[in-house]
């Protein structure tokens, strides 16, 4: 099995995103940096953001996606993320890729960090 390939993306020669991981088949590319205030999960939800199953395959490949987004500008995935997973009618997973805690946060009153994923 070969080893994933964490790498800069870019559009008209800038850098946009960073080629995070891959699940299933589909590459998972998420936003060089968050957006800029946190958001409550339904605001989060409508920006695109990665699923509890893809923030754990990024955690996965950590090391050379924090290289990457430090090379590039971006921002370091150390805090606490929104999740597109559901934990329950009034909460959701938030996920830390530095080192793969999860928990539940509630959607309407928290406000998490939001990084979006981003499709081509």
């Amino acid at each position: 099995m070969s080893k994933f390939k964490v790498m800069i993306v870019k559009k008209d020669g800038l850098p946009i995103a960073v080629r995070a991981a891959e699940i299933n088949g589909r590459v998972i590319c998420i936003a060089l940096k968050d957006t800029p205030e946190p958001m409550n999960w339904c605001d989060a939800v409508e920006c695109g953001i990665p699923s509890k199953s893809e923030w754990l395959a990024i955690s996965e490949n950590i090391k050379s996606v924090s290289r990457v987004l430090k090379k590039y500008g971006g921002e370091p995935l150390d805090d606490w993320y929104w999740s597109s997973a559901e934990g329950s009618y009034d909460y959701a997973w938030v996920v830390r890729p530095s080192d793969g805690d999860m928990n539940y946060s509630s959607k309407s009153y928290n406000h998490n960090r939001v990084r979006c994923v981003l499709a081509f």
